[in-house]
């Protein structure tokens, strides 16, 4: 807040790890603030300078944390504890509450809690949003009444006390109609990060046929899943059987045959847990399928009836890139969508691998946003170029990047150029690229 230091999150600390590191303004001093796996991100210090609130995944869902600044998981503090997401943490000025986005009730709505309230659980079953008000020394004016507004229209936004917050538990019936998971150890693969030695533990539900296509549909009408609208109905987590923390979650598989290859990843000096199972979360219905537990030490175990018998051999799979454009045709002078998909055809897991593409020209007001993963994007050289990298990606996964920006008024067309950028070997590299361009429509006058 006074401008010597930098908060920001990095993927420097290795595979799994989006991290927060705090540095003085000049780029030194950079220190590590947090060292669990999966994301920390959408960081915002408090007015006095001691506390940073941010985002985490790692209780297996996006939720508020607290922490000092001074090391690692100094004054740790846990905000909210939800299935839905819960982010962009937001301090007031006198550095009393934080106002948050959650889709507790099925929408992404803002509520306010006081920044020493512990451990916040969801909120009640019907939550009126209450929008940030910073406290005022002298009176509110009473504002002239109004009629009330229908029942489904939003609440008016007028400063009230901050909600009831209650706790209420994860739904876990049962299904009556599907059989739970059969889970099956079926690899233990050494595999090199960026330099860094990992292990990455793959499993089978061998009876994924048991499961209908629309159980994993993609489902827009759905809460997302961080930046993807269209996540699975269905999300897959494996668990640590001995604590309950999640070790990997998918949102976007998107068939059933997915199943067949998921896992999660630890670095080499990192023991696994004894036990692990599989929970099959079907959000539409609220039903939870709950999988065998695969005990003793992780290794393959494949069955002549488990479609994953045959082990991994080194980083090999199919990975397909494809690009999409809106509007078509590009107006010259206006924004343009860019959508890049990769795929994981399979028939095996993978990770530690990126997408890179450039655009030219240089096109105006650039963005990038990514359904998984870590995405830049700059101009440079005539050129606007983004680079992304992605996680642990199972069989069936799908990753959606969108890069928008606006075309220069003088362009007479776009051309692109992207490719996959990764140390592993790709069974199929002729859908790897994707060249070309399209014409730029001039503006009408």
């Amino acid at each position: 807040p006074d401008g010597t230091r930098i908060a920001f999150s990095s993927g420097r600390g290795g595979f799994l790890q989006i991290d927060v590191y705090v540095m003085n303004a000049d780029g030194s001093g950079i220190t590590r603030l947090t060292t669990n796996r999966g994301a920390d991100s959408q960081h915002a210090w408090s007015p006095d300078g001691r506390t940073i609130a941010y985002t985490s995944e790692r209780g297996g869902t996006h939720d508020i944390y607290l922490m000092g600044t001074g090391g690692p998981f100094t004054g740790l503090t846990r905000l909210t504890d939800h299935p839905a997401s819960n982010g962009g943490p937001t301090w007031s000025p006198d550095g009393r509450r934080i106002a948050f986005m959650s889709q507790a009730a099925g929408n992404p709505d803002i509520y306010v809690i006081n920044a020493d309230a512990g451990v916040v659980l969801r909120p009640a079953s019907t939550p009126t949003p209450t929008p940030f008000s910073a406290p005022t020394p002298t009176p509110t004016p009473t504002p002239t009444p109004t009629p009330a507004p229908p029942a489904t229209q939003s609440p008016t936004l007028a400063p009230s006390p901050t909600p009831t917050l209650t706790p209420t538990p994860i739904p876990t019936p049962t299904s009556d109609a599907l059989l739970p998971p059969v889970l099956e150890a079926s690899g233990v693969e050494p595999i090199d990060l960026g330099g860094n030695p990992w292990v990455v533990y793959t499993f089978a539900i061998v009876n994924w046929k048991d499961y209908p296509s629309e159980l994993f549909a993609r489902s827009p009408e759905l809460p997302p899943c961080g930046l993807n609208t269209e996540a699975s109905r269905t999300w897959v987590y494996i668990r640590d059987a001995e604590t309950g923390s999640v070790l990997e979650s998918s949102c976007n598989t998107y068939d059933p045959r997915g199943l067949t290859t998921i896992g999660f990843a630890l670095p080499e000096d990192k023991s696994p847990p004894e036990q692990v199972y599989v929970e099959l979360v079907d959000r539409l219905l609220g039903t939870v399928l709950r999988s065998n537990t695969v005990g003793g030490e992780i290794t393959p175990t494949p069955t002549p009836t488990s479609p994953a018998a045959t082990p991994t051999t080194g980083n090999t799979t199919d990975i397909a890139l494809s690009i999409s454009w809106k509007p078509d045709p590009i107006w010259a002078g206006t924004s343009v969508n860019y959508f890049i998909t990769v795929e994981n055809r399979g028939p095996f897991v993978t990770g530690g691998f990126g997408v890179v593409g450039a655009f030219s020209p240089q096109l105006e007001s650039p963005s990038v946003s990514t359904t998984a993963g870590e995405c830049t994007i700059q101009n440079r050289s005539g050129e606007t170029v983004f680079q992304c990298g992605f996680f642990l990606m199972p069989v069936g996964a799908a990753i959606t990047v969108i890069v928008t920006a606006v075309v220069p008024e003088a362009a007479t067309g776009v051309k692109h150029a992207v490719f996959i950028d990764g140390a592993f070997s790709d069974m199929d590299q002729t859908n790897n690229s994707v060249f070309g361009g399209v014409a730029a429509t001039p503006p009408p006058t």
